[in-house]
């Protein structure tokens, strides 16, 4: 299934944590669920008819009560029931259990295992990479992007730097006038020139000189 994603993947965290200590499931697993299953949109709907966030199908919303399959609440519950069904089924065998989410228990007892449909093995493969690389020490609520605005206020980011740029929080150093050196003559009417770098002098030139000019 190819679900729509919706923008705000942490807008169920709340009746996922209720869910999970209902039924005592891991909300890191129910969430990864939801990920590959509906990517959190609740008015998903698969080709074969599995509904909602969790993606029930029509028996499956019946087993477990659910009157309305588009309702987040009842949907997340009812998968977490699903799940913990399926994990005390299964001994506590995670891959096992989400093999019956996707195929059914029944196909999971029939080969004594992962089936092997490809979209099996691939969805156990998807859920338990997003709960390990995403989800294993939980959810959270939707960690507002300003927890770090104090800092952001108080000291600009740097995104680019030239040689040229001092930082203004250095204000104890002091800088130090840089001088260049450039060559002085004196022309044969007495005018004064500075001489660019790489020229030479001619023989109008009675005298030359260095001097040191500020910048």
């Amino acid at each position: 299934m190819l679900p729509s994603y919706s923008r705000n993947k942490n807008a169920y965290d709340h009746i996922i944590k209720q869910a999970a200590a209902t039924h005592g499931v891991s909300e890191g697993l129910i969430k990864a669920v939801m990920h590959t299953e509906s990517g959190f949109n609740s008015n998903a709907r698969s080709r074969v008819g599995a509904q909602g966030l969790m993606q029930l199908m029509p028996a499956t919303a019946r087993r477990f009560n659910v009157s309305n399959s588009y309702d987040p609440q009842q949907n997340i519950f009812a998968g977490a029931r699903y799940l913990a069904w399926l994990l005390k089924r299964f001994n506590g065998n995670t891959s096992l259990a989400l093999a019956g989410y996707n195929a059914g228990e029944g196909n999971v007892a029939k080969y004594g295992g992962i089936p092997p449909f490809r979209e099996t093995q691939d969805y156990v493969r998807r859920v338990s990479s997003r709960y390990n690389n995403l989800y294993s020490n939980g959810i959270g609520l939707g960690t507002s992007n300003n927890d770090n605005s104090n800092t952001a206020t108080s000291q600009p980011q740097v995104i680019a730097q030239s040689n040229n740029y001092n930082n203004s929080n250095t204000t104890n150093t002091v800088t130090q006038p840089q001088y260049s050196q450039r060559q002085i003559i004196v022309a044969s009417d007495g005018s004064f020139t500075d001489a660019p770098a790489g020229s030479y002098s001619t023989n109008n030139a009675s005298a030359t000189a260095r001097i040191h000019i500020s910048n």
